[in-house]
């Protein structure tokens, strides 16, 4: 497993998770379905022995936060999101730190649409994330957000497959948990606004313009219908009743909805993405403003204590980036986090492979600090951290 470290006589702590950002690739519009297998864990015959750690679920968002091109790099920030999940068990949802336990992630899926996964494979992206355990799903579809609407889908059917009974604001139960959304909750939180508004602008009246979105809601049915039955096959109905997270690795608000309905369902929401730019690694501007100044100050001090891991002036950086530009001031956070990591995927981060050999290698992009919803203030803290992630209520 990858591991980071801070530069050799940095301050602070070296934090985990990466990703290389991009502007989302444009959609494409057809069918929305889903290939390939989901992650497992490999010890669930043993899940008594691990009982006191939550429950993840890790969905990453390819089109929103794309991995680097080069596989071996994009197996990192696999790794690194993996790493992040596994440290919520560290008394993150107890709140008490000396009852820390590492959180079992039981799946892990990354979606793209048709233009994503293409350019992935040929990448040799995807098999690289396969051979880490991720779990690629490609979004087969003609519309709008197609890979949005399929992860929504799986997210909704995780929340539900693992949902016990009383959960939720007055849906179906089954004999043991919670039924099948109805077709208004999944045209709720499923399809988003822009994929219904494009099936509507097609259509030549009212009638046809309804009877598009219908078909569109079946489609996204038989998805979440897959999923479901994946689950199912994975025996998530065991973790009904112990603490679960939904982990997001997306700064897409049009997972607001269904992130909403994972946490009436009892789930955990935590969000993953790059809410605060520090900007040490990227050029300032010319002129000499006050701003500018402190940048350089600030990347001169940097360079200093050697410029990769979370140093003291990279810190600071941080500290006042997220002061101009508060995380808990993001739709997404502000609606439905319970928690949020903020990754800087430009910073470089020394990683070692393989668990010997002095990790002189760097990789850029990892969680550089975390947001809690009901932290000290609205600031992001340090990461990794004994402190509570989400304090218990």
């Amino acid at each position: 497993m990858a591991t980071l470290a801070a530069a050799p006589g940095a301050r602070g702590l070296a934090p985990r998770s990466s990703a290389k950002r991009r502007r989302r690739a444009p959609v494409v519009r057809a069918r929305a379905t889903t290939t390939t297998t989901t992650a497992t864990d490999d010890d669930d015959d043993d899940r008594g022995a691990e009982s006191d750690g939550p429950v993840v679920a890790v969905y990453w968002d390819l089109d929103n936060l794309r991995p680097p091109s080069d596989p071996a790099s994009a197996a990192t920030m696999a790794r690194r999101l993996r790493d992040a999940a596994s440290a919520l068990g560290g008394g993150a949802l107890r709140g008490d730190p000396a009852r820390a336990s590492a959180s079992r992630v039981r799946v892990f899926e990354a979606f793209g649409n048709d233009v994503t996964l293409d350019a992935c494979r040929r990448d040799a992206t995807t098999d690289a994330l396969a051979s880490v355990g991720v779990s690629v799903v490609r979004a087969r579809g003609d519309g709008p957000d197609a890979a949005d609407m399929a992860m929504a889908a799986h997210v909704l059917a995780f929340a539900r497959a693992t949902a016990a009974r009383g959960e939720g604001e007055g849906e179906g139960e089954g004999e043991d948990g919670v039924d099948a959304p109805s077709e208004d909750e999944l045209r709720r939180v499923v399809i988003t606004p822009r994929a219904e508004e494009e099936e509507r602008y097609l259509s030549d009246d009212d009638a046809e313009a309804d009877a598009r979105v219908a078909d569109l809601s079946r489609r996204l049915r038989d998805v979440y219908d897959a999923a479901a039955a994946t689950y199912d096959g994975m025996r998530l109905d065991r973790e009904r009743g112990v603490d679960r997270v939904v982990m997001l690795a997306t700064s897409d608000n049009d997972l607001v909805p269904v992130a909403a309905a994972a946490k009436a369902l009892g789930a955990t929401v935590v969000f993953c993405g790059d809410f605060a730019p520090v900007g040490l690694n990227r050029k300032s501007a010319k002129r000499a403003s006050s701003r500018t100044k402190r940048v350089r100050r600030r990347r001169a001090d940097d360079a200093r204590e050697g410029g990769v891991g979370v140093t003291r002036a990279y810190w600071d950086a941080l500290q006042a980036a997220t002061s101009a530009r508060p995380v808990s001031r993001l739709k997404l956070v502000r609606e439905v986090a319970d928690a949020a990591f903020v990754w800087d995927n430009t910073r470089p981060f020394y990683c070692d492979e393989g668990g010997g050999g002095g990790g002189a290698t760097q990789v850029r992009g990892g969680v550089v600090g975390v947001w809690r919803k009901r932290g000290r203030g609205n600031g992001v803290g340090r990461w990794p951290s004994l402190e509570p992630v989400v304090p218990a209520e």
